[in-house]
């Protein structure tokens, strides 16, 4: 089993406020859900109250992960441009308003978030993400469509992923099948994403924790009693291995590796931020078992998602 070690920054609300602007201009909306986020954060900071209003924050650091993932990719994927702006328009504003008819732009935005971790981390060669083909890698499995989620090369083999984001612990069986014979399917080796945020996160509530690492310690420890169940139950060698995520709102009290006059960290108590956690494991059966592992400790070394103007926390 790998776990993503959790990087820790922050910045200022006004530079998140930036950045909304920017995924805006970039996918060329004015209103939707990033821009009511937007909304919502100002009127936060003028005294309005609501769940809304809190989680509001949370919500936007999600939305830019997408944004910030694929703002200087998505030209040489045509058409994803377009899935992205859905993405950042569509949905209800909070998690738990979604059903089956309003779930796709979260499910949509899982995938584009995963898609660039492994695009900028690893570095893998990426085939097609939701369908739309590289323009870089076209020679490579010419002719071929792709319906999987994401398609990578790995020596030259297609290597699908199918992501699956359940909306209760009463479909989660049936998400993971679906993602197993949709690799099968397709007569490849694969790996199955799931992001279980909806199975730890209660609905109108945070995560209070003492330190940012006890709140990452719990949301991975939440994700391993969830897939390892799952993981597993298939044996088949074509299933490489499974990603387990969330995300999950959290509050703690944050100390800046920057210190004040008299040689102290500054302390930052009820600072608002969230937890994301993958939890990577591998098929002992499958003879690319051991890829998983590399793609998720690759996770951690690209900034892309990190802002110029953060500062490191602790």
């Amino acid at each position: 089993m790998g776990i993503d070690s959790t990087r820790k920054w922050k910045h200022s609300v006004s530079a998140l406020l930036a950045r909304l602007d920017e995924a805006l201009l970039w996918v060329g909306l004015e209103h939707g859900r990033a821009a009511t986020y937007k909304k919502l954060m100002i009127e936060y900071y003028e005294g309005q109250r609501s769940d809304s209003h809190w989680f509001a924050f949370f919500q936007a650091m999600e939305i830019l992960g997408v944004y910030d993932g694929w703002v200087r990719e998505a030209e040489f994927f045509p058409g994803l441009k377009d899935r992205i702006s859905f993405v950042l328009k569509k949905g209800p504003i909070l998690p738990e308003d979604e059903g089956l008819n309003s779930n796709r732009p979260r499910n949509d935005g899982f995938v584009y978030m995963l898609a660039a971790k492994l695009f900028h981390g690893p570095k893998v060669p990426m085939l097609s993400v939701d369908g739309f083909r590289n323009t870089r890698l076209i020679a490579s499995h010419p002719g071929e469509s792709f319906t999987s989620d994401i398609v990578f090369l790995y020596n030259e083999d297609a290597v699908r992923v199918e992501c699956k984001r359940p909306m209760s612990s009463a479909t989660l069986n049936d998400n993971v099948d679906s993602a197993f014979t949709q690799i099968t399917n397709a007569n490849s080796s694969g790996i199955i994403a799931v992001d279980v945020s909806r199975l730890i996160e209660q609905p109108g509530q945070v995560l209070d924790a003492s330190t940012l690492d006890g709140g990452s310690c719990y949301v991975t420890n939440q994700i391993e009693k969830i897939i390892t169940p799952l993981a597993f139950q298939f044996s088949q060698p074509s299933l490489i291995g499974m990603f387990g995520y969330a995300c999950i709102p959290l509050v703690s009290t944050v100390q800046s590796e920057i210190l004040d006059s008299h040689g102290r960290p500054f302390e930052f108590e009820n600072f608002r931020t969230i937890a994301t956690c993958w939890v990577a494991m591998g098929n002992n059966n499958s003879p690319k078992g051991k890829l998983i592992y590399e793609l998720q400790r690759d996770f951690e070394r690209s900034p892309h998602d990190v802002p110029p103007s953060a500062i490191s926390i602790r």
